[in-house]
């Protein structure tokens, strides 16, 4: 406890400025003592110079290996240490690790490998039924990994597996009815990935694969039937990527594939009968995508492919009775598009197709008896637009082509008994359109061209028994239109032919037996005008 105030010891009172003694003050510069000044180089002591390589004393040589006294080691060779030698950790030895695990009924299996650098992980793990597998590999640089999981009916598999740079992974995952597969492997730099998913009748795959940089990927997911598969695929720049879904009955399929920069990406899904397909490609510069969607009866199918800068972009859908199909395909400068579509009877198919500057579209559709066919195809400057479109017994074709200048436009439709085609065509200044459009009996057939100054329009058009024709053509400032249009029996045809100045127009239309033609060509100043009519009860030429 503290003292009271009465017996602390009292503070020292400061002393009085007074009192206090005065700080010594500095001497004036007169009275400071001056500072010693250098001597004159001249009066300075000289250093002494080294002596020469001759007059120096020479130093002793050490005694040769032969002739030294040897150093006596404590202990003999046998029980002297080791020296460890410095290696890369690729190279380093390290230890493998092999694990092998066996549940019986109604037991769960929990896998955890870690292997050191430069050593391998080998992984086996085997349910029976109404168990679950869980199984983590880990592995150092320069390591390989493979897992195996085996789980019996009812049975979920879950897998983890990841190597480092250098190292490849490989993963197989087997699951009973009614079991759910789980994978995820990452690979590092320049490692590769190899990941198959198998799952009984109900269960659902769900597959991660990431590899870096240099590194591939093959992916294959089976799903039973009634299965769900979703793959997702990411390869870093300069790596393929390679993955393959398939799904049963009533199954559906969701497939998303990104590669890297100079990196190829292929997809191959499968839907089985009343099951969905989902496929989206994305390929960086430099890289080409090829998809190929297979969809079962009643089962739908979209397709999203995109392509760097110089990729082209190939794909392919198919779509069983009743299902339909989408699919946008996006190519960037300098590549290529090829979309083709092929839907079962009683399916649509749907189409959009774009390609930047320089790059070329081919588009080709094809719907079964009763589905109908949409197609969009457009293309940049310089770049040129082939739509293909066949539609059978009672389907409706509706194509649209759309070219920048100096890009040219071949559209080809063909319509089954009952079908009708609409066909638009659309070209930029310098741009060509050449327009086929094919109808069968009781189907119409409307052709719309439009080319840019200096663009020729040639519209060819062909309408079975009973139906009937309308085609429109119109040409820019010094471009030259050319119809041509039949019709079957009991069919009509109507042209309508639009030139610019300077172009000419020339018109041919035939309808067979009890049929009408009506055509009306009109050109510019300094154009040209030529109908030829040919009807079943008169014939004769006309020049305007």
């Amino acid at each position: 406890r503290s003292l009271p105030l009465s017996e602390r010891p009292r503070r020292r009172r400061p002393l009085p400025l007074s009192e206090r003694p005065r700080r010594r003050r500095p001497l004036p510069l007169s009275q400071r003592p001056r500072r010693r000044r250098p001597l004159p180089l001249s009066e300075r002591p000289r250093r002494r110079r080294p002596l020469p390589l001759s007059q120096r004393p020479r130093r002793r040589r050490p005694l040769p290996l032969s002739e030294r006294p040897r150093r006596k080691h404590p202990l003999p060779l046998s029980e002297r240490p080791r020296r460890k030698h410095p290696l890369p950790l690729s190279e380093q030895p390290g230890g493998n690790v092999l694990s092998l695990c066996l549940s019986g009924p109604g037991g769960n299996v929990l896998s955890l490998c870690l292997s050191s650098p430069g050593g391998d992980v080998l992984s086996l793990c085997l349910s029976s039924p109404g168990g679950d597998v869980l199984s983590l590999c880990l592995s150092s640089p320069g390591g390989n990994v493979l897992s195996l999981c085996l789980s019996g009916p009812g049975g979920n598999v879950l897998s983890l597996c990841l190597s480092s740079p250098g190292g490849n992974v490989l993963s197989l995952c087997l699951s009973g009815p009614g079991g759910n597969v789980l994978s995820l492997c990452l690979s590092g730099p320049g490692g590769n990935v190899l990941s198959l998913c198998l799952s009984g009748p109900g269960g659902n795959v769900l597959s991660l694969c990431l590899s870096g940089p240099g590194g591939d990927i093959p992916s294959l997911c089976l799903s039973g039937p009634g299965g769900n598969v979703l793959s997702l695929c990411l390869s870093g720049p300069g790596g393929d990527v390679l993955s393959l879904c398939l799904s049963g009955p009533g199954g559906n399929v969701l497939s998303l594939c990104l590669s890297g920069p100079g990196g190829n990406v292929l997809s191959l899904c499968l839907s089985g009968p009343g099951g969905n397909v989902l496929s989206l490609c994305l390929s960086g510069p430099g890289g080409n995508v090829l998809s190929l969607c297979l969809s079962g009866p009643g089962g739908n199918v979209l397709s999203l492919c995109v392509s760097g800068p110089g990729g082209d972009v190939l794909s392919l859908c198919l779509s069983g009775p009743g299902g339909n199909i989408l699919s946008l395909c996006l190519s960037s400068p300098g590549g290529n598009v090829l979309s083709l579509c092929l839907s079962g009877p009683g399916g649509d198919v749907l189409s959009l197709c774009l390609s930047v500057p320089g790059g070329n579209v081919l588009s080709l559709c094809l719907s079964g008896p009763g589905g109908n066919v949409l197609s969009l195809c457009l293309s940049s400057p310089g770049g040129d637009v082939l739509s293909l479109c066949l539609s059978v017994p009672g389907g409706n074709i509706l194509s649209l082509c759309l070219s920048d200048p100096g890009g040219n436009i071949l559209s080809l439709c063909l319509s089954g008994p009952g079908g009708d085609v609409l066909s638009l065509c659309l070209s930029g200044p310098g741009g060509n359109v050449l327009s086929l459009c094919l109808s069968g009996p009781g189907g119409n057939v409307l052709s719309l061209c439009l080319s840019g100054p200096g663009g020729n329009v040639l519209s060819l058009c062909l309408s079975g028994p009973g139906g009937d024709v309308l085609s429109l053509c119109l040409s820019g400032p010094g471009g030259n239109v050319l119809s041509l249009c039949l019709s079957g029996p009991g069919g009509d045809v109507l042209s309508l032919c639009l030139s610019g100045p300077g172009g000419d127009v020339l018109s041919l239309c035939l309808s067979v037996p009890g049929g009408n033609v009506l055509s009306l060509c009109l050109s510019d100043p300094g154009g040209d005008a030529c109908v030829l009519r040919v009807g079943w009860s008169f014939r004769f030429v006309s020049c305007v």
